[in-house]
């Protein structure tokens, strides 16, 4: 006899929920003796009962995934003799029994099992490998994660007391059960669109569940439940399809890709004749963070898979698990989109993907206790192959592929030129893009709500096309804010939170202006405009922007793990491999800081300040005030350090930050060039800012200085020191720019430095320096660092001009 039941659907939720008892379990709500996998078949029990849609069949399969997923096939086997079904039934569960390890890769390796500890915290697992960086092997000085919502903002902490794990695990256990309840109202939907009623599940385990440890025995807990649980699920899913096709189960298929020319697009042609362009480069960035998301979504609607298969999506990057009979299609559903980005793109950017197959190697290593028993355990490898996934995409950005783009080659076609951008088109007035970029123009992304059936890249042309409607539609939302807002109206298939932030004008930052007669956006709740910004300042009027960037993003996704600990006491070794689930939840770690945290340190202390340009995936784009962008830059190592567990300056995992100061003026695409090569020069050496000098028209050679971080923040202490003095006409800013020339003449060398000493006494002799200012300027001009004394002279010359607002 054959199930009459939809076995992907069974499956997926099976792999999502299989894990769920955990939650009970650590919330301290459960009863003696019972282990997770029979807390998890009641959760089951109790909260799917009431969804009309399931059969009775497929609810008790996704029952038995529930509470045999660790169970011996011979154990089921008796556990079930009664079931006619009981063959299809375990074929089913085994599914879910392999792709469980093979998530967790299996979760740790080691010599000794242990019980389950319920009261341990998230490990946080950047601050376990940033001391596994060099040798893979790692201490115990670790920070963690307290459960909690995943969008919400959520700063590691090196202690967390067992009492508020279990408190606030309660209280998500609570909070998902009643959403889970409150999608019942949306049966007659999901009915019709399974799909999206585990886009629905899959929402809510990301929001309740990325904190809490999957791990029970371990001590590093660096796999969170959600991570598992949906790479369990999208691992089963492909065992149930290939395996049904007979394809090779131990197979499956990765499908990595990134879109290119991203910076290059939104900050490209932005100059004096484009309309709006502050604005139209928050538009483009707001565009390409849609896009991003659309494509991966896509794909897995026209393969008829679910949200579980969409590893990562972020930063202008995508990657899925596919199942192998899929290869084929997935190629031609992937071309189709490259083909129709380019054209609705203009080519402005373009898409690269690999088709990678990952085969999961079972392996048996023996080990041996502490009393020499021995036994065979089962691990899972496959490393090697997500590494040269990685390997030949990023090839892929030097060898672009040319037959997308339209060449025209019998020269019959008119061409004109876009009266925007400038760029040639077929178009009489504006190029297709810009005249998207005109549709997005007035729209907030933070409000945006696309409908999970309209994600088509097609529909990106216009906000209508994509807009959910009608009541009851899934949406994909950018704002957690807005999910209070919706979600009784509509079920909510997953959120992105952006990170973006632009100032707002107001009545009362307008009245500082010096150009408020002239501007031509007054109104409260316009963006302020960079020349807004110049003019704002209370100082020298310039612009700074910067990128800050995360050093060796690929080496600490692919590279770090396995890593290791020996016990000194039992000799045993604890070995924790490469997996699934670690890859995916370091993305989101990565992903959460640069999108979520970053944004946060601007709205509370710079919100007057600075523009976040663009962020995601692992740097960040941001212009404003260029002295608090000196702030900012600071600001983000610090937290950055804070994040990660690391207060040393000599830390293994590390930002490097490329500032350019400039006019508000000057083109932006020009900008972006001296930012993108000097973040070059800077990455050669990393954990580094570069600072250049006010570029010039028509200047190509770097002028600036490389400083670490330690050397920038005591930096500004010495120009503060300056600047007090110069408002208290102890010294002159005249001075300081004698001060600059003597120090080139010392950077010369030879007769010339001696030159500059003579000259320096004479000049301080002649402005009657007090001797202790006297004492501190010469050991500022005998500075080792002789550019770094450069920098501080002329920042304080800047700092201590003033500009009639």
């Amino acid at each position: 006899m054959i199930l009459n039941i939809n076995e992907k659907l069974c499956v997926a939720i099976g792999g999502l929920f299989h894990d769920i008892g955990k939650v009970l379990r650590r919330s301290r709500l459960k009863s003696k003796g019972k282990s997770h996998s029979i807390q998890s078949e009641k959760y089951v029990k109790d909260y799917f009962s009431n969804i009309d849609f399931l059969k009775d069949e497929e609810l008790e399969l996704i029952e038995y995934i529930a509470r045999y997923h660790h169970v011996s096939d011979e154990n089921i086997s008796k556990a079930l003799k009664e079931n006619s079904m009981m063959e299809e039934v375990l074929k089913y569960i085994k599914y879910v029994k392999k792709a469980d390890g093979e998530s967790a890769g299996e979760r740790k390796i080691e010599g000794k099992n242990k019980r389950s500890i319920e009261d341990n915290p998230f490990t946080n697992m950047l601050s376990l490998m940033w001391q596994a960086f060099n040798d893979r092997k790692y201490n115990s000085n670790f920070n963690y994660f307290r459960p909690n919502i995943f969008s919400r903002l959520n700063m590691p902490k090196k202690y967390i007391e067992k009492e508020e794990i279990s408190s606030y695990v309660n209280i998500m256990k609570n909070e998902l059960g009643r959403d889970l309840d409150n999608l019942r109202q949306y049966n007659e939907r999901f009915k019709e669109h399974e799909d999206e009623f585990v886009a629905c599940l899959q929402y809510l385990m990301k929001e309740y569940t990325s904190y809490i440890t999957s791990c029970g025995k371990e001590i590093v807990r660096d796999i969170s439940m959600y991570n598992h649980s949906v790479t369990t699920a999208a691992l089963a899913l492909c065992r149930c399809i290939d395996e049904k096709d007979k394809q090779r189960i131990n197979e499956y298929i990765l499908l990595h890709g990134r879109i290119y020319d991203i910076q290059k697009y939104i900050y490209g042609d932005i100059n004096k004749r484009i309309e709006k362009p502050l604005r139209r480069v928050l538009t483009r960035s707001n565009i390409i963070s849609i896009l991003n998301t659309i494509i991966p979504y896509e794909i897995i609607q026209e393969l008829k898979l679910y949200t579980t298969n969409i590893l990562f999506c972020g930063g202008g990057t995508f990657s899925l698990l596919l199942p192998k009979k899929y290869e084929d299609e997935a190629e031609k559903i992937i071309e189709r989109i490259k083909k129709k980005v380019a054209e609705i793109f203009e080519n402005k950017i373009y898409i690269e993907y690999v088709l990678k197959t990952i085969n999961v190697r079972d392996k048996k290593k023996e080990y041996s206790y502490k009393t020499h028993k021995k036994y065979m355990k089962e691990f899972y490898e496959y490393k090697k192959d997500f590494q040269k996934a990685n390997n030949e995409l990023n090839q892929k950005k030097y060898n672009r592929s040319i037959y997308l783009i339209d060449f025209n080659k019998n020269c019959k076609e008119e061409y004109y030129k876009c009266s925007n951008c400038g760029i040639n088109t077929k178009r009489r007035d504006k190029c297709s893009i810009c005249q998207i970029e005109e549709n997005w123009m007035d729209k907030d992304i933070y409000d945006v709500k696309i409908a999970y059936e309209k994600m088509r890249v097609e529909n990106i042309e216009a906000y209508e096309k994509l807009e959910a409607t009608k009541k009851g539609q899934t949406v994909i939302l950018f704002d957690e804010k807005n999910i209070e807002k919706y979600k009784d109206k509509y079920p909510i298939g997953g959120i992105y939170p952006v990170g973006k932030y632009s100032i707002p004008k107001s009545n009362e930052l307008c009245k500082k202006c010096s150009i408020k007669d002239i501007c031509d956006e007054k109104s409260d709740g316009k963006i302020l405009s960079l020349t807004c910004i110049e003019k704002l300042s209370k100082n020298e009027r310039l612009v700074a922007t910067a990128k800050i960037d995360l050093d060796d993003m690929a080496f600490l996704m692919y590279y770090i793990y396995p890593v290791s600990k020996k016990d000194k006491k039992s000799k045993n070794v604890e070995k924790y491999p490469f997996a699934i689930s670690r890859l995916a939840n370091l993305a989101d770690l990565i992903n959460v800081f640069f999108t979520q945290h970053l944004v946060s340190v601007v709205k509370n202390k710079y919100t007057e300040d600075i523009f976040i340009l663009y962020s995601g995936g692992d740097d960040i784009l941001l212009t404003g005030n260029w002295e608090r962008v000196y702030d900012f830059v600071l600001e983000i190592n610090k937290t950055f350090n804070r994040y990660i567990g690391q207060k040393s300056e000599k830390r293994n995992i590390t930002l490097t930050s490329s500032i350019v100061l400039h006019k508000a003026t000057r083109p932006f695409n020009m900008v972006l060039k001296e930012v993108n090569r000097n973040m070059s020069l800077a990455k050669e050496t990393k954990n580094l800012v570069i600072i250049n000098e006010v570029i010039q028209e028509q200047e190509s050679r770097f002028r600036g200085i490389c400083i670490n971080y330690k050397n920038l923040k005591k930096a500004k202490k010495i120009i503060s020191k300056y600047t007090e003095w110069i408002e208290e006409e102890k010294i002159s800013r005249g001075l300081l720019y004698d001060l600059v020339t003597i120090m080139n003449m010392r950077k010369k060398g030879g007769i010339e430095a001696l030159k500059g000493a003579s000259i320096l006494n004479y000049i301080l002799e002649k402005n009657e320096v007090d001797i202790d200012i006297s004492n501190e300027i010469k050991a500022l001009i005998k500075e080792k660092e002789i550019d770094l004394s450069i920098f501080i002279l002329k920042t304080a010359i800047r700092k201590s001009k003033k500009e009639e607002l």
